[in-house]
């Protein structure tokens, strides 16, 4: 029979994958604002540029440059709300007493501590036993304020918008 894992490692994994994919989640946004927003040049980056034209009243035509940024929609979604389930099997359970050291390091005999360490497992394979344990993630991710400096960006460049006649 297998003792499984500690109950530590069991309860962390799910929030630490939570923790990894929010990560991954802002970075890609960052990368691609980065990448297709932006062209680098010897570290320094200059805003992808569209030219765009229109007709005044009077018949002419004139272009302007819009940042690719302030057209496009910002995908800026983060991990709002995480519900994590555990039905486990308890496969082993132990409590040991442990000798607190003083500040010098010497043991102290008659100062202990109880410790206790749970053993667990997530189901088994079998048809027969999934339902009385488990493990059962659900994430809810959602649209959040883009940050000071993206806006700050976008309102830079709508307010700086130049238009000429060519």
């Amino acid at each position: 029979m297998s003792t499984g894992q500690s109950i530590d490692a069991l309860i962390s994994a799910p929030l630490t994958a939570v923790s990894k994919a929010n990560a991954m989640l802002l970075s890609g946004q960052a990368q691609f604002i980065l990448e297709q927003c932006f062209k680098e040049k010897d570290g320094v980056y200059r805003p992808v540029l569209i030219k765009l034209e229109y007709s005044t009243t009077d018949g002419k035509t004139e272009y302007f440059y819009l940042p690719l940024l302030t057209l496009l929609p910002m995908n800026n979604l983060a991990v709002d709300k995480v519900n994590i389930k555990f039905n486990v099997e308890v496969t082993s359970t132990v409590t040991h007493e442990s000798v607190v050291k003083d500040t010098d390091n010497e043991a102290k005999p008659r100062i202990l501590k109880k410790k206790a360490k749970i053993g667990a497992k997530i189901g088994s394979q079998d048809k027969e036993n999934s339902s009385e344990s488990g493990i059962s993630v659900a994430i809810k991710a959602k649209q959040i304020s883009l940050t000071k400096g993206i806006t700050t960006l976008i309102d830079l460049y709508s307010k700086n918008i130049i238009t000429s006649s060519e």
